[in-house]
C-alpha cells in the first residue's frame, strides 16, 4: 500500500520519516533549499519536472525519500501523484487560458443562478 502524502510535510520530517540520517540531510539540505525545495510537495515537484538525479542524492537516501513518499510507485509517477493530490497539472497554463476558463467558469455559475430564479 502506499503511504499517505502530506504535500507540506518539511524535508527534515521526511528525511527523519525515510530513517535518512540527519547528517545526510544536513549535507543535502543546502542543495535543496538552493532549488527552492522546502517541503515534500517541492521535492516531488521538481523530481516532476527534472528527475530525482537534479537533487544530487545519493542512490540508498533517494530510494528511502521514494519508499516514504510514493511507497511502490517509482519517481515517474511523480507528476502523477502531484497532479492528483494538488489538483493542478503540472503543465504551465498560459495565463490567458486560465483568464479564459475562470471567466468560463464564472459564466456558468451565473448563468446558473440566472435560470435558477
Amino acid at each position: 500500500a502506499s503511504p499517505a502524502i502530506d504535500l507540506g510535510e518539511p524535508l527534515a520530517a521526511l528525511f527523519k520519516r525515510a530513517r535518512v540520517a540527519d547528517s545526510l540531510y544536513r549535507r543535502y539540505e543546502g542543495r535543496l533549499a538552493e532549488l527552492g525545495v522546502g517541503d515534500a510537495g517541492d521535492l516531488l515537484e521538481e523530481v516532476a519536472e527534472k528527475g530525482i538525479g537534479s537533487l544530487d542524492i545519493h542512490d540508498r537516501q533517494a530510494e528511502k525519500l521514494r519508499q516514504a513518499l510514493l511507497g511502490r510507485r517509482g519517481w515517474g509517477d511523480a507528476a502523477a501523484v502531484l497532479a492528483s493530490l494538488s489538483g493542478l497539472s503540472l503543465g504551465d497554463t498560459p495565463a490567458g487560458v486560465a483568464a479564459g476558463d475562470q471567466a468560463a467558469g464564472g459564466g456558468a455559475a451565473a448563468g446558473g443562478e440566472g435560470r435558477g430564479g
